[in-house]
């Protein structure tokens, strides 16, 4: 604080002229106080005020000094009472006021105070009919805290104020901020214009939803023909099925082929009977776990399936066989089976569809094959391919 103050330097001179007029004038018995001698106590007077912090008494003391001896000094410490009591305008005025007559050597502090009050952000007060607007200042991404009427602290210069209000139009207003000098913005909102409703006009329609929902849990059913081809197999029809669970385009649940026609003419010689006939029947269960591509009206799927196949060869013969031979005989086996496939579905409505599906893949195992000549099951790696065509049902 004291080094925020400034002297008279042209105080002694004044007070030794006042000290050679009195020496030139004997008769008076007791002489009045010179205007120096008065400007030098409003100004003691001044500086004894400013320290105990009141600034008001301090800044007359200091008015009622430079009326009587004008003085840059005078103006300086006028100036920061007035920037302690946070009027910034004045402050900045006695500043300017200052420095015209200031020495050089004193004008770069001034200067430094004078930019650093003009930077200073400045009170604004925004108000707005109807109050309870969001105001957003020069396009920030958030608005002030608060609604109006509020207060906001803006740097000096052009600013714009943008002011929402539910069930009112946007408004933008611009401001000029001075340095120091606080401001009232009022706005007015103008009310957001009612659409008027035609009697003859229908509402628009919903978009029809797309059939295909992948968000939700739903259970699928398919059943139809399919056509199983195996390494030494015959082609076989038969009836297949599907049942899966999806969610979120994750599928779940279980396959099932039935062939149960195959027949075909061989040469098998079995505990010295001879077999010319040999009936296929294969039954194909898999577990299946894949991931759904839904569209609007259809989708596709593409799994994986992992289980068991189960075989039933029955050998027969044209001939008669003699009575302590089998007239036909039966070999059976289990065998690893797993297949990749896809489905592609045709949606008609939300709970019913057609659809293909294809898989192809290997059975690992003891298998007895057409080109068997004992009718001895063969293990090896058997490929297969099956196309189900089907009839799905969703709920």
């Amino acid at each position: 604080m004291l080094a925020a103050m400034r002297s008279l330097p042209p105080t002694l001179l004044l007070l030794l002229s006042f000290s050679l007029c009195v020496t030139a004038a004997p008769r008076v018995a007791r002489a009045e106080p010179t205007t120096a001698q008065q400007a030098a106590a409003d100004y003691a007077r001044g500086q004894k005020l400013y320290r105990s912090g009141d600034y008001r008494a301090a800044i007359a003391a200091f008015e009622s000094a430079h009326k009587k001896a004008p003085h840059y000094a005078n103006l300086f410490n006028i100036a920061r009472c007035h920037e302690n009591l946070g009027e910034t305008a004045k402050a900045i005025a006695f500043y300017d006021q200052a420095r015209a007559g200031a020495p050089p050597a004193e004008r770069d502090d001034i200067d430094a105070r004078l930019k650093r009050l003009r930077r200073a952000p400045t009170k604004l007060f925004v108000a707005s009919q109807p109050a309870g607007a969001k105001v957003t200042v020069d396009g920030r991404a958030k608005p002030e805290p608060g609604s109006t009427p509020l207060m906001v602290r803006l740097s000096p210069g052009e600013h714009v104020l943008l002011l929402r209000h539910p069930e009112h139009l946007l408004e933008a207003q611009r401001v000029e901020v001075k340095a120091g000098v606080s401001r009232t913005v009022n706005v007015k909102l103008r009310r957001r214009p009612k659409v008027a409703r035609c009697a003859h006009i229908k509402p628009c329609a919903k978009p029809p939803e797309p059939l295909v929902d992948a968000r939700s849990l739903r259970l699928h059913f398919q059943v139809g023909p399919v056509v199983g081809l195996a390494k030494g197999r015959p082609l076989a029809p038969g009836l297949g099925g599907r049942v899966y669970a999806s969610i979120r385009r994750i599928i779940f649940g279980a396959h099932v082929g039935l062939f149960p026609v195959g027949e075909e003419q061989v040469s098998v010689d079995i505990i010295g009977a001879n077999y010319n006939r040999a009936r296929f029947n294969s039954i194909m269960t898999q577990v299946d776990l894949g991931y759904t591509f839904p569209f609007k009206n259809a989708k596709l799927e593409a799994f994986l399936g992992i289980g068991m196949n189960y075989d039933r060869v029955t050998f027969t013969s044209d001939t008669q066989q003699s009575g302590t031979l089998p007239p036909e005989t039966v070999r059976e086996g289990f065998a690893f089976a797993w297949a990749l496939g896809g489905n592609v579905e045709a949606m008609f409505t939300r709970w019913m569809s057609v659809a293909l599906s294809v898989r192809g893949g290997a059975i690992h195992g003891d298998r007895v094959n057409k080109s068997s000549q004992n009718g001895e099951a063969t293990n090896g790696s058997f490929p297969f391919l099956s196309v189900l065509g089907a009839v799905g049902f969703h709920l």
